[in-house]
């Protein structure tokens, strides 16, 4: 048997962990979830890393282990790979709430071939890099801190070349290479620099070839940058702390290069933009704006703005690129005054004449929505019920995206919970999503200790704000589409209990490995127990 040429690095996504969801919720979801089957997202930083290491010398190969097409077993997928393309070093990208899973990979990648080099980047890890090398068991070699192109490159060369990592790169939290005694085990080193706008502006367009060709029928969906980093401070975002605050730019050109690419490959394909401050620099918005209608086919579905970006030529410009077919999301995230301003988010009067500009300019809005943020009450419960009802009254939303607030690695409640009343529960980051029951924490007044709103609170406000918005998005339909009702759902689940598995957020199906829900097993008993249907 003849073995394959080894790679210098394989980059992975690791799955999503099935979490189980409440019936009230998954029936709710139910039929928004249908819409999203066969769709697979784009991780735009494993894949620029990709392309950067590939113009670097370096073989590189990329697998989603959420999405694409593997073994019925975590286990099997990974042993596959592993054999196939032999690499010397794994590098993997993790959110707080796929932490576990990535935990999991580690685990099997060390099983297979103990030799290969793991080194795990992402939000979660660069603010938790020593903790998360301890809760891998050290199976976790390297946590690449930040940004991570330049970082990859230098690791990938000195690991190659058997030189130490601790004197050559920059960016990183390794196992230390040389322990003593009374050394500690983990060693850091200084941050890596920020590539500049001109830096950006000349990396290679992502590796979209990476994306194996049985995958490329599949709905394709890709959420563009034409910036990297947020210059605001909202205080349940992590974004600005994982780019220091600095904001860079790519030039037009190259973002429309990758259109065009992603327009050459994929014959279903969605694009958005999900830059936070999208039209922040006016003339290299307008100039990104013109370029996309003017040399590409495809429509943009989504872009992101702010409250304080609305002004009429920014909004004219908006309405230009997304041609009548798209929407844009404003992060609302709340209508209490005092909440917004722990927020440091603009005022109530200030959002709602963003969202009043984006009608006049026949503009869909959909805001984004937290519920359950510090500070909030039950009075600020109602507040926030009425204000979402009078915007779909007013209709001057299409929809309101809802989420429940998580206190996540790196933001300043997680940082300093009793400054903000947060009373964290749990450090398991499986619950470390937008839409989990129980949510990981509760709220209090720092002042009295009181409980303001309990996890079980949190999650009543926010059933509460999804049925508020499911009535009026039923409305809005008219009646040209019934959906299902509760006893249909039951008999669904009751023969398919995956359906009560699935991300609310909308992005897509997600595979469910038989070795990454062996837990769950007994929840999957007792819902065939408990349904009348069978």
């Amino acid at each position: 048997m003849n073995m394959p040429d080894s790679i210098d690095v394989l980059l992975l996504v690791p799955p999503m962990k099935p979490v189980f969801r409440p019936l009230d919720l998954s029936y709710i979801f139910y039929e928004h979830a249908k819409t999203t089957e066969n769709l697979i997202p784009v991780q735009l930083g494993l894949l620029s890393i990709a392309a950067f290491l590939r113009r670097e010398g370096f073989s590189c190969q990329y697998f989603d282990l959420s999405h694409f097409q593997g073994d019925p077993t975590l286990f099997g997928t990974l042993t596959n790979l592993i054999n196939k393309y032999d690499p010397a070093i794994i590098g993997l990208t993790s959110y707080t709430s796929n932490f576990n899973a990535t935990l999991k990979v580690v685990e099997i990648i060390k099983k297979v071939n103990p030799n290969i080099m793991v080194c795990v980047g992402g939000p979660h890890v660069t603010f938790l890099d020593e903790k998360s090398i301890e809760q891998s068991n050290y199976c976790i070699d390297v946590v690449v801190r930040g940004e991570g192109e330049r970082v990859m490159r230098d690791l990938t060369y000195y690991y190659l070349k058997g030189l130490s990592l601790e004197e050559n790169v920059k960016g990183i939290t390794l196992q230390k290479e040389n322990i003593s005694a009374h050394d500690p085990l983990i060693k850091k080193t200084p941050d890596q620099e920020l590539l500049t706008s001109e830096e950006l502006s000349n990396l290679p367009p992502i590796a979209l070839d990476l994306i194996p060709p049985k995958e490329r029928n599949k709905f394709i969906y890709i959420p563009l940058n034409a910036s990297r980093g947020c210059s605001y401070h909202c205080t349940f975002c992590t974004n600005p702390l994982f780019w220091n605050h600095k904001v860079r730019f790519r030039s037009p050109e190259k973002v429309i290069e990758e259109v065009l690419i992603a327009e050459e490959l994929f014959p279903n394909r969605m694009i958005e933009f999900t830059d936070t401050i999208l039209p922040f620099k006016m003339n290299h918005f307008e100039n990104l704006v013109n370029l996309y209608i003017k040399e590409t086919k495809t429509p943009i579905k989504m872009a992101l703005t702010r409250a304080n970006l609305t002004d009429n030529k920014r909004m004219q410009l908006m309405k230009t690129l997304l041609q009548n077919e798209g929407y844009v999301i404003i992060g609302v995230e709340n209508a209490d005054s005092k909440i917004l301003e722990l927020m440091k988010k603009p005022s109530w009067e200030e959002q709602l004449q963003a969202l009043k500009n984006l009608k006049e300019f026949g503009l869909s809005s959909i805001p984004s929505w937290m519920i359950g943020f510090c500070g909030e009450n039950i009075s600020t419960m109602q507040t926030n019920l009425e204000k979402v009802d009078y915007l779909n009254r007013s209709q001057l939303v299409d929809s309101i995206i809802l989420e429940i607030w998580i206190p996540l690695p790196g933001s300043l409640p997680f940082l300093a919970p009793k400054k903000y009343g947060v009373k964290i529960h749990s450090y398991n980051w499986d619950y470390y999503d937008r839409a989990v029951f129980p949510p990981p924490y509760s709220l209090y007044n720092p002042n009295t200790g009181e409980i303001t709103l309990s996890s079980n609170q949190i999650w009543s406000y926010y059933l509460s704000m999804v049925s508020l918005q499911k009535v009026w998005s039923n409305k809005r339909k008219l009646n040209k589409r019934k959906d299902i009702s509760f006893d249909q759902f039951i008999k669904l689940a009751s023969k398919n209990p995956r359906t009560l598995y699935f991300s609310p957020a909308g992005e897509s199906n997600i595979n469910i490995y038989e070795d990454l829900i062996e837990e769950n097993i007994v929840k999957f008993n007792r819902l065939e127990d408990f349904l009348i249907y069978k």
